[in-house]
């Protein structure tokens, strides 16, 4: 049986490498897809006569932006647990610089934290994109006097 030492550089950062290239190539098409689906690119600029066919396509436009933010995303943690392999400090969290485990890494492998701070980043995350934002008029002088 392969020690982790073994299995964290070799098969895992090769894994990492094949995802990468197959993220782009994924990106790739996602982008030639969308280039040839777009109305007018082929000098028509006719508008479309239908709403609903109209709305139709701009839903597609709307999920596949999403899907590629998506894909993006992945990219770039990717990249990230790459470079990590490169420096040597593959399969240690980020933040508090434990070992993370072997599991995790075999089921998600590019993943830079180990599972309690991935948690507590995701929270965070979330607690931000939900906080309230304040009205313009709470922050007024204007709104204080009244």
């Amino acid at each position: 049986m392969k020690s982790r030492t073994e299995i964290l550089p070799g098969e895992l950062g090769a894994r990492i490498l094949a995802e990468q290239r197959a993220m782009r190539a994924r990106l790739a098409a996602l982008d030639r897809e969308a280039n040839a689906s777009i109305p007018g690119l082929d000098a028509d600029n006719t508008p479309l006569a239908d709403p609903l066919e109209a709305a139709s396509l701009e839903e597609a436009g709307v999920e596949r932006e999403a899907g590629r933010e998506a894909l993006v995303r992945r990219l770039k943690q990717l990249y990230r647990a790459a470079e990590k392999v490169r420096e040597g400090s593959y399969g240690r969290c980020d933040d508090c610089e434990e070992p993370i485990p072997l599991a995790r890494l075999q089921a998600v492998p590019e993943a830079v934290r180990c599972r309690a701070c991935a948690e507590e980043t995701e929270r965070l995350a979330a607690r931000t994109l939900r906080r309230p934002r304040a009205s313009i008029w709470a922050e007024s002088p204007l709104a204080a006097a009244a």
